[in-house]
């Protein structure tokens, strides 16, 4: 069982200038939930209404800037003993749809986070073309490009997106 804090209110009040930049610690964090073991924080936030998430390792830093103009705002941030070892990056896919066709780079920048540090990841991909259900695995730091010419013709549809280590 994950011994886990909420500590929305405490990473809330760290951010400044519409940036999050913290070293990970159980000091900063004001506990250790989990005492003995490698602690995660993940931290889910929007940037103007667009939703996203970071996780980052105990003792590791943790940046996340919102581009001038843009607002970043804090939705939820847990630290402790996490179990999850990928993240949802299916908004981001979708997102960067463009006239049906996606090529994104697999990497902790384009997903602005590390969910496993130290660990090989993938970007697993579950998608729709003209209405026909493909899978896809990409691993880090390959490119990923949809749809693939058997993948046939019509509306590229992103059905889910999961980034990170899944041994």
């Amino acid at each position: 069982m994950a011994q886990t804090a909420d500590v929305t209110d405490q990473v809330k009040g760290l951010v400044t200038n519409n940036a999050l930049t913290i070293l990970v610690t159980n000091e900063l964090m004001q506990r250790d939930p989990a005492y003995g073991a490698q602690k995660k924080l993940k931290v889910e936030y929007t940037i103007d209404d667009v939703r996203s998430s970071s996780v980052m390792l105990e003792n590791g830093f943790l940046v996340i800037k919102a581009p001038v103009g843009k607002t970043l705002t804090v939705t939820k941030a847990v630290y402790g003993n996490l179990p999850d070892k990928n993240i949802d990056v299916t908004e981001k896919l979708a997102a960067a749809i463009k006239a049906n066709a996606l090529s994104i780079e697999v990497s902790n920048d384009t997903f602005e986070g590390d969910p496993c540090y130290g660990s090989p990841k993938e970007l697993r991909v579950s998608y729709t073309v003209g209405g026909k259900p493909h899978k896809t695995t990409v691993s880090e730091p390959d490119k990923l490009v949809l749809p693939l010419e058997a993948d046939g013709k019509g509306d590229l549809v992103i059905i889910r997106a999961d980034y990170g280590s899944f041994k």
